[in-house]
């Protein structure tokens, strides 16, 4: 009897998984289409196959659906970052590597692009006092670099930590939303590929760290 219990348990576990996973990927396509605010709950339950109602049970507003996106986003980001470091890097080299992958996350994925630009307009309705954002896994690990950096000579001893990420993230959104907006417009008109600009881009950020 306790193991049948234990079995019935599981796949309920396994068949609410199940549904959760639906309703973020009709989520994903919902706000991808329509954006956050004409985005509808109903049109994202019905895509998901399951009831309005039991969408509220796993989430109670269309802000905290929007923001368990955005935490998934940002766990992919973690996780790609993550994979394009070595352990023989320098901190130097690490710190490139991580600014480069940033970039390109943001540029080949339109959408993420937009949830997070939304974000920065709407961080305190969307996200609220959800604790798991009170920390910026990217971040930290760029000023671990820094700080490795320091010690194995490849970055100046004289580099701050935050005020460089303050630049050079700001400096990786401005080209982001560039390129996103009006990138190509500005390079037929430049006659610049979008490689140069960005490798202009990113050997600015560099030398910031010499």
């Amino acid at each position: 009897m306790a193991k049948s219990r234990y079995r019935h348990s599981e796949e309920k576990l396994q068949k609410m998984n199940e549904t959760r996973q639906g309703i973020l990927s009709a989520a994903f396509r919902e706000f991808s289409e329509q954006g956050y605010e004409n985005a509808s709950m109903f049109e994202i339950a019905k895509s998901a196959k399951t009831a309005k109602g039991t969408l509220y049970n796993y989430f109670d507003s269309k802000q905290n659906l929007y923001a368990e996106i955005a935490w998934e986003i940002m766990q992919e980001l973690e996780k790609s970052v993550i994979t394009k470091l070595e352990e023989s890097d320098t901190g130097l080299v690490r710190v490139k590597r991580i600014g480069r992958e940033l970039y390109r996350f943001f540029r080949t994925n339109k959408f993420y692009y937009q949830v997070f630009s939304f974000l920065n307009t709407k961080i305190l309705e969307i996200i609220g006092e959800d604790l798991r954002f009170a920390r910026d896994p990217v971040a930290e690990i760029t000023v671990a670099s820094i700080e490795l950096g320091k010690k194995d000579g490849s970055i100046s001893c004289d580099v701050h930590p935050v005020m460089f990420l303050a630049f050079a993230s700001s400096t990786i959104w401005g080209m982001l939303m560039y390129m996103h907006e009006r990138g190509d417009a500005v390079i037929a008109k430049t006659g610049l590929s979008e490689d140069e600009m960005v490798e202009y881009c990113f050997t600015g950020i560099e030398k910031a760290l010499l």
